[in-house]
């Protein structure tokens, strides 16, 4: 009997660790492909206007006082708080200034998110599920070119899934140390980019209304939570206590621009940029949801409401 159980223990092991080679395999094939889809001929082109202006905020950072005459370190319409640009003047620091490494970081979180994105599929539902979404991320024609460009999108796009993904299993395993690291995320995304903030609603809609049925939060693991998460915005306030009337200034310009689009804008955009594959595979993925209602189900469904409202409020 202790023989058969041994083998049988064995066998197990065996058919795990392959198991677990085949997955490393797709997993590596995916990110490979991502990242030969972004760092293709990356500095090919040269830098356009928003581009140049993040370059140039990054490189003042980096010690460029020059750069400082005819750039300022604030964001029109209080946009983000100058983190990518801080991240993105390390780059410049070590590898100098050139079109490639103004768009290395984009790219690389861009590959980055394909990873995260593994990690909370196969959280929420199956290592199958966590390919597959990894998949349709890294070629998705939207993501890469996103993930082409020196933009802030990538970086607020990255830090706001990892953010996802440890509120997830912060709910799930009620563990402390998951919480800790969300609220880090979290403030690190709106300092990226300030319309971040539907992180706020979807982790406060997420705790009080469909975490129940998972493990309950204490209060004091949520104070702890509140204080990372305002320290982590200090650098935030500092800058608008700094530049109040400049901040202010800027906000009153941006908020007076009248923007004339139809309701269908953003589906539009997605289409376009998307393709009708990527629709109607979320779609189906919606409703597959619809009719399943499991709690990572109930999840997604949440989370898609609250970002789809707010896209349409703002």
């Amino acid at each position: 009997m202790r023989a058969q159980y041994t083998n049988k223990t064995t066998l197990i092991a065996l058919v795990a660790r392959k198991h677990s080679k085949v997955l490393i395999f797709f997993l590596s094939s995916i990110l490979v492909g991502a990242a030969l889809l972004r760092f293709w001929n990356l500095g090919g082109l040269g830098l356009n206007g928003d581009e140049s202006i993040y370059a140039a905020q990054a490189l003042i950072l980096s010690g460029d006082t020059e750069l400082s005459k005819y750039f300022v370190l604030i964001s029109r319409g209080v946009s983000n708080f100058l983190l990518n640009q801080a991240i993105q003047s390390i780059f410049y620091t070590v590898a100098g200034f050139s079109e490639f490494s103004t768009r290395f970081l984009s790219a690389a979180l861009s590959v980055g998110t394909c990873a995260l994105v593994f990690f909370l599929g196969r959280d929420m539902y199956n290592k199958w599920t966590g390919l597959i979404s990894a998949l349709l991320l890294s070629i998705n024609t939207y993501s890469v070119a996103l993930g082409r460009i020196g933009y802030l999108d990538s970086t607020m796009v990255f830090f706001f899934t990892l953010s996802i993904l440890m509120l997830y299993k912060w709910i799930k395993t009620g563990d402390p140390k998951w919480s800790y690291i969300l609220a880090a995320t979290s403030a690190a995304a709106i300092l990226t980019k300030v319309p971040s903030m539907i992180l706020i609603p979807i982790i406060m809609t997420t705790l009080l209304v469909v975490s129940r049925g998972f493990r309950p939060i204490n209060v004091r693991t949520l104070t702890i939570f509140v204080l990372i998460f305002f320290a982590g915005l200090v650098p935030a306030f500092v800058q608008l206590a700094m530049n109040f009337d400049t901040y202010l200034s800027f906000s009153g310009a941006a908020g007076s621009r009248i923007i004339n689009v139809p309701i269908t804008f953003y589906f539009e955009k997605l289409l376009e940029y998307s393709g009708p594959f990527f629709i109607a595979s979320a779609f189906f993925g919606i409703l597959i949801s619809f009719v399943r209602r499991t709690k990572a189900d109930l999840l997604c469904i949440v989370w898609l409401v609250i970002a789809v409202v707010y896209i349409q409020l703002i």
